[in-house]
């Protein structure tokens, strides 16, 4: 990888962004895009450095994707600090810019409700990473009195009800870590919308909390704490919330991802024979040329840089394509 970064940085640096932005994903995880850009960012050219700044914002999409490339590439690119007991960043213009765009990428309330999701995360060597450490940073330059008083909110020198008056999302998130009891919780959850994240952690134990945020949390989130729900008592056998949970965990249309599997024949014959239904199992060439194939070729299948999957059938090779948005 680094020597893709020294050859070429700027194509590694844009294989990377459209890597970690392509819907469907075509990663399982983001780390290993935000690992390239932190490398580009500490050995690249002043190019590679220029890429890193267009892009930053549309690969580290959430806090802790921001830690995370903060901290590789205060590692690959720092200077060892003077008590010797790790590395200190060193801060240029462009990094700068770049850490900056993440406060600027998109409208106000964006921004607010992915800082308030999360202010605080670990880099991937366990460093404390804060948002208003990266902001100080950063100083970015606010376009409007609303992301002036969230900047300033961030940074500690705004008060919780200046920043209520121009921040919705803001005065959300405090509304809901006002809460003392489950009827509150519920309450804020149907009436304003408020991801789990937002609520205190004295409330997240109560069973019909949970019972409200069933319907409402992501699938990511719903999975990850299924174990915790059973726990306290929200998934019971054959209740109410096990089967709303089982509903949007087997629900095809919400799994499923955007687009089709599709199955094209790669071959000079490009033959239109039925496409597949699956991507383990390739069609039968419309042709009829050679109805077997090939022992020497019937296991083989190539997987090219695109995200593409090729295996032979009969004299045709059928190129799988993953879906598209």
């Amino acid at each position: 990888m680094f020597d893709a970064v020294a050859a070429d940085g700027v194509r590694a640096v844009n294989l990377a962004t459209e890597v970690s932005t392509a819907r469907p994903p075509r990663a399982p995880k983001n780390r290993p895009a935000l690992f390239v850009m932190a490398a580009a960012a500490a050995r690249g050219d002043a190019g590679t450095r220029q890429a890193v700044k267009a892009s930053l914002a549309r690969v580290a999409r959430t806090t802790d994707h921001l830690a995370s490339f903060f901290g590789y590439w205060k590692n690959l690119g720092g200077k060892a600090s003077g008590s010797g007991s790790g590395t200190a960043p060193v801060i240029g213009r462009a990094m700068r810019t770049a850490l900056a765009s993440w406060f600027l990428n998109g409208d106000v309330d964006q921004v607010a409700w992915r800082v308030c999701k999360a202010r605080q995360r670990r880099t991937p060597a366990g460093e404390a990473f804060a948002l208003r450490d990266a902001l100080r940073i950063a100083h970015p330059k606010a376009d409007s009195p609303a992301r002036r008083a969230l900047f300033g909110w961030i940074a500690g020198n705004v008060s919780d009800d200046d920043v209520r008056a121009h921040v919705p999302a803001v005065d959300a998130f405090l509304t809901a870590q006002a809460v003392t009891g489950p009827v509150e919780a519920i309450e804020v959850v149907r009436s304003r919308g408020v991801p789990w994240e937002f609520l205190p952690d004295a409330v997240l134990t109560e069973p019909d909390v949970w019972d409200e945020l069933v319907d409402t949390i992501g699938m990511t989130a719903l999975l990850r704490n299924l174990s915790r729900m059973t726990r306290i008592g929200t998934l019971t056998p054959m209740g109410d919330a096990t089967r709303r949970a089982a509903g949007r965990l087997t629900d095809a249309a919400r799994s499923r991802r955007p687009g089709s599997t599709r199955w094209t024949c790669s071959s000079p014959c490009a033959c239109t024979g039925p496409a597949a239904r699956s991507r383990t199992r390739a069609p039968t060439c419309s042709t009829g040329r050679r109805s077997r194939p090939s022992p020497t070729r019937s296991k083989r299948r190539t997987r090219s840089r695109s995200g593409t999957w090729s295996r032979p059938v009969g004299a045709c090779w059928w190129r799988w394509t993953p879906p598209g948005p």
